[in-house]
């Protein structure tokens, strides 16, 4: 079995019209590490992702945290380079 779950909640920019929702962009990349033995969070990390199309379609404060954002592929590399450090080089069933 699995010691560890790694759960990802995508947030997404959203717009009224069918043209921009087949445009949505990634704008958060959360995830939490739950211990399943514990039952409890052990680890959690945000990362904002800078829309490349539309950061009009997000809210105002949301476009404050996203002005200093990184862009998608920096955002997955930290993931991947997170899961390497915290499971795989350690051997740990995620």
């Amino acid at each position: 079995g699995f010691d560890y779950l790694v759960i990802v909640d995508f947030q997404v920019t959203s717009g009224g019209d069918a043209e921009s929702k087949n445009e949505q962009e990634i704008f958060e990349f959360p995830w939490v590490v739950y211990d399943i033995e514990s039952k409890q969070v052990v680890d959690e990390k945000q990362i904002f992702v800078k829309p490349t199309l539309h950061l009009d379609l997000v809210d105002e404060q949301t476009t404050t945290l996203l002005e200093d954002a990184g862009t998608l592929q920096q955002a997955v590399q930290e993931f991947n380079d997170y899961v390497y450090r915290s499971f795989i080089a350690l051997n740990k069933d995620f």
